[in-house]
């Protein structure tokens, strides 16, 4: 392929204006070999003003129209190499952040539903802590109460029986004091009080001797005695002196008797109290709460011996079921193990009397597989079990078979297609890069000439071009 000399500046149009020889370049139009005359009918069109450049040696070939220079290729590839990786590797930050996303996801979900546990659990906890405090405060406040009423009562209870003791001796000792006036001896009016004083005296000592945790009962004894002598005094004297009357000494000796043995009660109680003698009431609430506390216990042993009885069921039942199983497994395997010793006893014949050697000379209680592995390859020569000399041969033979009926395919599996030039020398061999050689060195004359009239067309698009060109300066 040569270059052609543009003509002279005449033959130039005259309507278009001379391009910019730097800006308004066109590249040269490649035309045959033989020289053609210029067509009159056609549009004048702007050529390239600069004379041809000088012929440069000849180079080796870098590529041709329909195939790219081996640098341009290999930089080609190397930019599709580095865009496939840059693409894996966003693709694989992509993946990656998305597991991180995934991942963050999941965690701040766990750390959620964690957080909701641990409140709720809190709330729970707190909930369930000021109702135990609750409770126990009402407790606390039926405690102080009972308390409260109980000290209560029992004030009441201690100045109600010293009222009665004091009321008693109010009205009897006068009745004592009539029954022991005599005008000759009047220091026996000192009976009367020392006896009313010695019930008194004693009362006194049988609390000292309660809060004391000593004995009481002489203490009670000397009240009881004093009171009954009293009593006996002013019941005598109502019956033999008519100006008491048998009433007012009755009524004498019973207020005689009757605020010590009030007294006394009380005494009784708060020693029976201090000394943690339960009342009957006591008793028979904490009978009632001993009943309740064995049923509930009744009923808990029951419940844990229904639960044992229960898990020792399943466990049996367990234990029935893998005892089945391992029994059916047992079966199965012995009924597997008859069937293949009757099929290799039938079908190898020579195998199965290697292999029946081996058991008896180990003691095994079956022909086991490394037993008959081992016998197949006494008789056979190879471990592979179920492979013969026969079927190797055959499957040799047939993979021989296999790799010559696809030669032909192989050998034409990558065939090129023939080069576009053809060759200057038809025995000369293949140069090509692909086919094993190194490509030949292209020169003038080498390519075929093209279609005729390329040149007129490639002059009239640059015509047009240069018209528009104008057009567009024009406006401007």
């Amino acid at each position: 392929m040569t270059t052609v000399a543009l003509p002279p500046t005449g033959l130039r149009s005259q309507e278009a204006p001379d391009p910019d020889p730097i800006h308004e370049y066109e590249p040269p139009v490649y035309l045959p070999d033989k020289p053609q005359q210029a067509d009159p009918a056609a549009p004048a069109v702007r050529l390239e003003k600069y004379a041809p450049a000088p012929e440069e040696p000849e180079q080796p070939p870098t590529g041709t129209p329909d195939q790219p220079a081996p640098e341009a290729e290999a930089r080609a590839q190397q930019v599709r190499a580095e865009a496939e990786k840059a693409a894996a590797e966003a693709e694989r930050q992509r993946l990656s952040n998305r597991r991180a996303a995934m991942r963050l996801e999941a965690e701040e979900a766990a750390h959620a539903a964690k957080m909701a546990k641990l409140t709720a659990e809190r709330e729970a906890a707190e909930r369930a802590a000021a109702e135990e405090k609750a409770a126990a405060e009402a407790a606390q406040e039926q405690v102080l109460e009972e308390a409260e009423e109980k000290a209560k009562a029992e004030q009441k209870w201690k100045w109600g029986a010293l009222g009665i003791y004091v009321a008693g001796a109010v009205v009897s000792l006068p009745l004592q004091l009539l029954a022991f006036y005599d005008p000759e001896k009047k220091f026996l009016l000192m009976a009367p009080v020392f006896l009313e004083g010695l019930a008194l005296v004693l009362s006194f000592g049988a609390n000292a001797a309660v809060s004391a945790g000593k004995t009481v009962w002489p203490y009670r004894v000397g009240v009881m005695a004093a009171a009954g002598i009293a009593a006996a005094v002013n019941l005598v004297h109502g019956f033999d002196d008519p100006k008491i009357g048998v009433g007012a000494g009755t009524i004498g000796a019973l207020t005689s008797i009757g605020g010590p043995i009030v007294w006394t009660a009380y005494e009784h109680g708060r020693a029976r109290r201090l000394d943690g003698v339960p009342t009957r009431r006591e008793r028979i609430a904490a009978e009632r709460a001993a009943a309740r506390e064995e049923a509930v216990a009744a009923m808990e042993a029951e419940r844990a011996k229904a639960e044992e009885e229960a898990r020792a069921e399943a466990k049996r039942v367990e234990e029935t079921k893998k005892e089945q199983a391992a029994t059916a497994a047992a079966k199965a395997a012995e009924q597997d193990q008859l069937r293949r010793d009757k099929e290799r006893e039938a079908q190898h014949p020579e195998v199965w009397a290697v292999a029946v050697a081996r058991r008896t000379a180990t003691g095994a209680a079956a022909v086991t597989e490394q037993i008959w592995a081992a016998a197949w390859e006494v008789v056979h020569g190879t471990k592979e079990v179920g492979v013969t000399a026969e079927i190797r041969a055959k499957m040799l033979a047939a993979r021989a078979a296999m790799q010559e009926a696809g030669k032909g395919a192989e050998e034409t599996a990558n065939a090129q297609v023939e080069s576009q030039m053809p060759r200057r020398d038809p025995d000369a061999e293949d140069g090509r890069r692909h086919n094993g050689g190194t490509p030949p060195r292209r020169r003038p004359g080498d390519s075929p000439p093209y279609v005729a009239g390329v040149g007129k067309v490639s002059s009239a698009t640059t015509a047009k071009r240069a018209s528009r060109r104008t057009a567009r300066s024009g406006r401007r």
